[in-house]
């Protein structure tokens, strides 16, 4: 693991001996082999690599003989035709290495970008071969950051290998999965600094067994960002180099002694001293307070691992400082001694210098006392980190509760390809919102995370991307490159084969597909994930339990978030109004409100036939037609159009009746005025003959004019009603006169016949304006059918206009693009020769190109050949020179045997020459010899002398001359044993100097031999680049033949094509000028039309003549009537005139004149009074209408306000209806997560377990400040799940493109989606909460988030110090470098500190310290260690501490270099590690080893 908890580097939690564990490993015969093996093409199995152009190529691989590296044969090949059908090899193979301890991980199945570039490539009958899920594997390892690549240095590379014999495939994964886990046991019996130091010195691409430069020296001291000066770097080296007495350079375990040395220069450049590092002044606190003093000891008991110059500590001070300043008190002695065991046999360069020294052997005092370097060490290393280790082992949590009670480790789109490499949200959001790259590898990069929901849009694919595809939105073009679903799945499966007790794998699956490419997915899915067991198929129960399974239950399986529908039947559809597109939306608020009522249509009783304002409207009649939604959208806005048409009518009717009624109020006042009248004699009289209503008519125009007048008026009245009865009395008088009355009788018979004229014109009028009225009604009707005729005939023109305009363009478009055909061919056939010429001469260039290319190839081969000839020469020399030393070697070996031999036989010699004169000293002093010397010889001896006698005596002198005679021989024999000895000696010695010289000589021959093919090496990668150029120079050539012939073909055919052209043109200008002429009738029929029919809109001459005969009628009608009321009075008149014509003629005849000006004069008086009340009666009338056409306007407004919302409605059916999908039945069985709409919390509390709903990260922010919302939401996550994404739609300004998870977390959402395509601080707080349970990707919600009735939580009060930093690495990504490529220049390192606690409501993070920026050191920076901060925790169990360092550049600005997340609830007390990971939340290469060193403190 690179990523997350499993990627720290801790302690082996027993004991266990060191020792080359890697070299240890048997390895199958068959994978074994050197680079000398396989470049003879022994060893190894053969396999095919997949180039970075997509290209299959036969190589063969083996492991190294110490197991430390897979070797590659790099020989190129000229032409591959099919997969495994390879062209005979007739360059020299070369091989290379990856060392195992680069490898990030293995991977099986084609679906590296190589893999996928080749399989598109590829002949179908040569996809049969291609198995890509048992025969396919890729090896991804970070490359040295010395490596120079295409582009620059790069992070990582891939090995993509095809093995098609099973045997040799499971035979060489098993192998290197085995390899690669005891790289990391082996790599953790390394002392930390040691391998920090080892790390940096292969990544410039130095073996260990080579010798540092001071060139070397100073790009080490760069990279681990010493603060000191190269001129002092530098003259420290050389010094360092004499005290050495080197002078080529120093070793590894040289160079490890210097740096010691170089950090506490590093410290002395920041005005600081050794001791006050922050790590010794804790080493001397435990120093000073150690009971157990160090003992020295003799050397028979220097058997531990600890220095004796160095000072140490005991196992008591060990665990009084664990359990004191640690806080572990649980801890024991023997845990204790376990603990130093442990860190002494950790590998430093002194110990592994020691190679004579057998390291396995250890003794119980290795674990009683541990020195100032390891423990300094330990408390600085992983195994020491704030994190809790047990909280952060996966297993820590119980994963048998229901799947709700889990926050879920959730990406969002993660098919979208990494979008930045900077840290923070980008600068120019609207690339990241319309980002559209897919990348396959996201899903393997997320799930390695710790990831376990991903997301998948799901789209028809287009062209060759037939089926269903992933991309953001629906692909429109293959340039788009989506990603195809079963590449997803492969992908998925791929990663569950190699952690097949992974917990459940979401795939939150946003259908957009058709139905017969969701039943291709439902098939995919069986095929690729179920076949193996990994697909999770939910039981039918599952809802009705209303509790969901349990990760437990479902680990190493897939599950499917998509839809479901209410019935399993044929035809089944479901609901798809929950997608993030139709969710994310800025406005909140309207989100909230804006909800539509889900309910089964069908489960209603009627047929929608309509919209009204309060929803639709169902008939249950027999005959009712169901109408589609988009008839019913017609019919409502249709409605709405002609409700919006009554209104204008209305509105203008009622004004037109207001303005005539104002006017006929004016009128009536001023003949009111004229007659005399005041408004309540008016009211009065007109209440006589009109039924008053209520409706009052403004008078107050009149009414204060008359007031003033009114007294004078009455007065007149008085006098005038007294001159008729004066009139009586003086006709009384004349009552004889006949005359008199015959005159009356004649005046009043006049007047009769009169007004009998008058009446009978009053009746035609009356019938005259009753036929005009008749008349005026139907040209109004008329003149509403003429309108509705010519709208309907102007919209079928314009309609028609349009079409024919379309055509006309299209005509016209085509003639220009006949034109342009035609003018392409003139041009074409005025440039073809030149084509043909050029094409001709570009592709003898490229003969000529690709002609060189290949003679510099074929010089750079023969260059090649002549470096490897010489290698070979030079390796054959080393082999010789090997060869001759092992002999000289065995020579000298006999020569030393042989010297031996004639040195023993020289002691040998001696001695007995020795013994000899002890033998003959012992008988000279005898007494008996004494005594035989002095007596003489006596002569002969008789033969009976007995035993006493003379002759037995003389034995002894005979005896003596035997040995003088031995010592004699003795001495001979010494002499040439001596001369033996001195011989064999000086041959011993000539042997041994030749060995040791051939020995020198093979040592210089080595490295000249190595330097040879390290250059014979080189020679051929050049080679290989040139002879791939001449490759392409050759396919370039062959492209521009192709072309010249095509343009030869294209001369030959252009008079016919100029034929074909010139007569499409004709017909082309002949139908465009047809076309545009009947456009252009079209458009002026329909303006005229449109003119006509806007014309035809106002009514108003026909409303004003409909209303004027309407008031002629009215005025013919009164007159008529008041004619026949004036004929009645004149009839009556005339009878009385002719009674009294008989009795008083005379008296008739003389008041005659007086009593007809009387009557004059009171006709007068009424006519006035009765044209006031007339005009009174006319202005009530027209108040009347005025009011109720008012009226009728606001009832069209009313009516047409529920069109409206009819048509609103009408809307959002249609829009809830396009919505509406089928689905296929195989998804929806194998779907358990199913995702709805929010309606409200009272709805979604009764619906299954299995059913959720989805918001825009921004909502759930915004839902918090509502506390019916917040509990909402708690109660909803207890028992089903709730998932949040990132609202791309926001426009405010943020230095984030994720939203604050821990506030999320705080209400229950289970699974926060996540952008991993961008890095931010946010994105790190979502690493560091899953870093519990082992990055597993579920951790169990705290109890209030899963129960009503939750214990309550205490609160938590710390006090924390940042203390120092330990190997901080330059910035990745600074000025455009991608991530992995480190900046150059020093660092400026300083740390903030976030608490993210999860109030409700508090959407922020609170920025609790930031220490000050250390200039130019990241080797090992100190902060200000007095200096405290504080932090109150309201919820330990939700809040997320963040730790991020920064580099403070020049100009203010600050890079990002490494953080760490922790959750609250797992931190340890004490002194510890803080270890930092990247901003892509990995540890690798350089940010291995970054780490603070803190000091945290619980108050109680």
């Amino acid at each position: 693991a690179i990523s997350g908890q499993g990627a720290l580097r801790t302690l082996p939690s027993t004991r266990h001996s060191t020792g080359p564990i890697v070299a240890s490993y048997e390895l199958p015969p068959k994978l074994k082999g050197e680079r000398k093996s396989l470049k003879e093409g022994a060893g190894g199995i053969a396999v095919a690599k997949v180039t970075k152009n997509g290209k299959i190529q036969a190589r063969h691989v083996a492991f190294s003989g110490d197991n430390r590296s897979i070797l590659v044969t790099t020989n190129r090949i000229r032409s591959v035709k099919g997969l495994f059908k390879f062209a005979t090899q007739k360059n020299e193979v070369t091989a290379k290495g990856i060392v195992i301890g680069s490898i990030v991980r293995v991977q099986r199945g084609g679906l590296t970008n190589r893999f996928l570039l080749a399989k598109g490539q590829m002949h179908e009958s040569d996809k049969e071969d291609f198995n890509e899920d048992s025969n396919c594997l890729s090896i991804i390892y970070r490359a040295p950051s010395g490596a120079e690549a295409k582009g620059g240095p790069h992070k990582f590379e891939t090995l993509d290998l095809v093995i098609s014999s099973d045997t040799d495939f499971n035979l060489f994964v098993t192998a290197l999965s085995d390899l690669m886990a005891l790289h990391d046991e082996e790599r953790k019996q390394y002392d930390p600094d040691f391998l920090f130091l080892r790390f940096h010195w292969m990544d410039i691409g130095k073996a260990l067994t080579e010798e540092l430069s001071s060139s070397e020296w100073l790009t080490l001291c760069n990279r681990m960002n010493v603060p000191v000066k190269k001129a002092f770097l530098t003259a420290h080296y050389e010094e360092f180099l004499g005290d050495m007495q080197s002078e080529t350079g120093l070793t590894l375990y040289e160079t490890a002694n210097l740096l010691d040395e170089v950090k506490e220069i590093a410290l002395a450049m920041t005005d600081l001293a050794a001791e006050d590092d922050p790590a010794f002044k804790i080493w001397k606190k435990v120093l000073d307070s150690d009971p157990v003093p160090a003992v020295k000891m003799d050397d028979a008991e220097l058997e531990m691992e600890v220095n004796e110059n160095e000072e140490s500590i005991s196992a008591v001070a060990f665990l009084s400082f664990v359990r004191s300043e640690q806080k572990e008190y649980k801890t024991s002695l023997e845990e204790v001694h376990d603990r130093l065991f442990i860190l002494n046999g950790q590998i430093t360069a002194t110990t592994e210098e020691k190679s004579d020294k057998d390291n396995d052997r250890m003794d119980e005092s290795t674990s009683e006392r541990i020195s100032r370097s390891r423990f300094i060490a330990y408390i600085t290393s992983d195994s020491n980190d704030i994190m809790n280790p047990e909280m952060g082992d996966q297993g820590y949590e119980e994963m048998t509760h229901p799947l709700s009670h889990y926050w879920i480790n959730t990406s969002h789109d993660t098919y979208l390809a990494k979008l930045s490499d900077g840290f923070g949200a980008p600068k120019n959001r609207e690339n990241i919102v319309n980002a559209r790259a897919t990348d396959v590898q996201m899903y393997t990069s997320a799930l390695l995370r710790g990831v376990r929901a991903l997301e998948l849009d799901t789209w028809d694919g287009v062209f060759e991307y037939e089926g269903p595809v992933v991309a953001r939105r629906q692909p429109v073009s293959s340039n788009e490159l989506p990603l195809l679903f079963s590449d997803v799945l492969r992908a998925v499966r791929s990663f569950l084969l190699s952690c097949p007790n992974s917990l459940p794998i979401i795939l939150c699956i946003e259908n957009h597909c058709s139905l017969e490419n969701q039943d291709i997915m439902a098939d995919y899915l069986e095929d690729i994930l179920g076949g193996s067991g990994m697909l999770y198929i939910p039981q039918e129960n599952v809802a009705i339990s209303g509790m969901l399974p349990s990760p437990e239950s479902m680990r190493g399986k897939v599950v499917i978030k998509c839809k479901r529908p209410k019935a399993f039947v044929k035809g089944a559809t479901v609901m798809n109004d929950d997608f993030d597109a139709y969710l994310d939306a800025s406005d909140y608020d309207t989100l909230l409100e804006d909800q539509l009522d889900d309910e089964d249509e069908e489960e209603k009783v009627g047929v929608i036939v309509g919209f009204e304002a309060t929803g639709p409207v169902r008939s249950t009649a027999d005959d009712a037609v169901k109408k589609s939604p988009e008839a019913l959208l017609e019919a409502a806005t249709a409605a709405a159009d002609e409700s919006r048409i009554e209104v204008e009518s209305a509105r203008a009717r009622a004004e037109e009746l207001r303005i005539d009624a104002d006017a006929a109020e004016e009128v009536a006042a001023e003949l009111g005025r004229l007659a005399g009248l005041s408004p309540s004699d008016i009211r009065a009289r007109a209440s006589e003959d009109v039924e008053d209503d209520g409706t009052a008519v403004d008078l107050s125009k009149f009414e204060n004019s008359l007031s003033s007048e009114s007294e004078e008026m009455e007065r007149s009245r008085s006098q005038d009603a007294s001159k008729p009865e004066e009139g009586l009395e003086v006709q009384d008088f004349f009552e004889g006169s006949v005359e008199g009355a015959k005159s009356e009788f004649l005046t009043a018979d006049a007047a009769l016949l009169e007004a009998t004229d008058v009446v009978a014109t009053k009746a035609i009028r009356l019938q005259e304006a009753e036929e005009g009225l008749e008349k005026a009604q139907r040209d109004l009707a008329s003149s509403y059918a003429r309108e509705k005729e010519l709208e309907e005939a102007s919209r079928r023109a314009a309609s028609e206009a349009r079409s024919n305009r379309e055509h006309a363009d299209t005509a016209r478009q085509r003639v220009e693009t006949v034109r342009d055909m035609l003018r392409n061919w003139k041009d074409n056939a005025n440039s073809a020769e030149t084509v043909v010429h050029t094409a001709m001469t570009e592709a003898k260039i490229s003969d000529q190109r690709a002609a060189e290319t290949e003679a510099r190839a074929e010089r750079a081969l023969a260059t090649a050949e002549k470096d490897r000839t010489r290698a070979d020469i030079e390796t054959q020399k080393e082999e010789d020179l090997e060869h001759e030393v092992a002999i000289l070697h065995e020579k000298s070996v006999l020569a030393s045997s042989e010297a031996r031999s004639a040195r023993e036989r020289m002691e040998k010699a001696a001695t007995m020459l020795d013994k000899v004169n002890e033998q003959i000293k012992l008988i000279e002093n005898s007494t008996q010899y004494q005594k035989e010397i002095s007596e003489g010889d006596r002569g002969s001896v008789a033969d009976d002398a007995s035993e006493s006698s003379p002759l037995y005596v003389s034995k002894f002198s005979a005896k003596h001359a035997a040995k003088l005679h031995k010592r004699e021989e003795l001495t001979k024999g010494l002499i040439a044993a001596t001369k033996e000895n001195s011989d064999a000696e000086t041959h011993r010695r000539s042997a041994h100097e030749l060995f040791e010289e051939k020995a020198r000589m093979w040592k210089v021959q080595a490295e000249v031999s190595a330097r040879a093919r390290k250059q014979a090496d080189r020679s051929l990668a050049i080679y290989e680049e040139l002879a791939e150029h001449a490759e392409e120079e050759r396919e370039a050539a062959a492209l521009r033949k192709v072309a010249h012939e095509k343009a030869a073909k294209n001369v030959t055919q252009s008079d016919s094509y100029r034929s074909s052209v010139q007569a499409q043109l004709m017909e082309a200008e002949r139908a465009s000028t047809e076309a545009a002429h009947v456009a252009v009738e079209s458009r002026k029929r329909a303006e005229r039309l449109a003119k006509e029919a806007a014309d035809a809109k106002d009514h108003s001459i026909a409303f004003s003549a409909l209303e004027a005969r309407k008031m002629r009628h009215q005025e013919a009608l009164r007159a008529y009537e008041e004619a026949l009321e004036l004929k009645k009075k004149a009839e009556t008149r005339a009878n009385e005139a002719r009674r009294l014509l008989e009795t008083s003629s005379e008296v008739l005849s003389s008041a005659k004149r007086e009593v007809a000006a009387e009557i004059h004069r009171a006709n007068a008086e009424k006519q006035a009074e009765r044209s006031a009340i007339s005009a009174y009666n006319k202005a009530v009338l027209s108040r009347k209408q005025a009011t109720h056409a008012q009226s009728l306007a606001t009832l069209a407004e009313t009516t047409w306000d529920e069109k409206k919302a009819a048509l609103a409605q009408a809307k959002k059916y249609k829009e809830k209806y396009d919505k509406v999908a089928p689905v296929s039945l195989a998804l929806a069985s194998m779907t358990l997560l199913d995702s709805h709409k929010l309606k409200n919390w009272e709805k979604s509390l009764a619906i299954p377990c299995t059913q959720m709903h989805s918001f825009p990260q921004g909502l759930v922010l915004h839902m918090l400040d509502t506390s019916t919302q917040v509990n909402g939401m708690l109660k909803f996550t207890q028992d089903h799940m709730l998932r949040s994404f990132p609202s791309w739609n926001v426009t405010e300004s943020t230095t984030h493109l994720n939203c604050n998870p821990v506030a999320q977390w705080a209400v229950g959402c289970q699974m926060v989606a996540m952008d991993f395509q961008v890095s931010d601080e946010h994105l790190l707080v979502n690493d560091g909460r899953f870093r519990m349970n082992g990055s597993s990707g579920y951790v169990l919600k705290p109890e209030y988030l899963m129960s009503d009735d939750p214990p309550s939580e205490r609160w938590q009060h710390w006090k924390l110090q940042i203390l120092s930093g330990r190997y901080l690495p330059k910035p990745s990504g600074r000025r455009g470098l991608s991530v992995g490529m480190l900046s150059s220049g020093h660092v400026n390192p300083f740390v903030r500190v976030y608490l993210y606690d999860g109030i409700t409501g508090k959407n922020s993070a609170t920025l609790l310290y930031t220490t000050h920026s250390v200039d130019r050191n990241g080797l090992n920076p100190v902060w200000d260690s007095e200096k405290e901060f504080e932090m109150e925790v309201e919820r330990p169990s939700i809040a997320v501490l963040l730790f991020s360092v920064w580099d403070k550049r020049t100009d203010g600005s600050s890079d990002f270099i490494a953080g760490a997340a922790v959750p609250v609830c797992c931190m340890r007390e004490g002194y510890r590690s803080v270890s930092l990971y990247d901003s892509l939340h990995t540890k690798i290469g350089p940010f291995s080893f970054a780490s603070l060193f803190v000091r945290a403190q619980k108050i109680s």
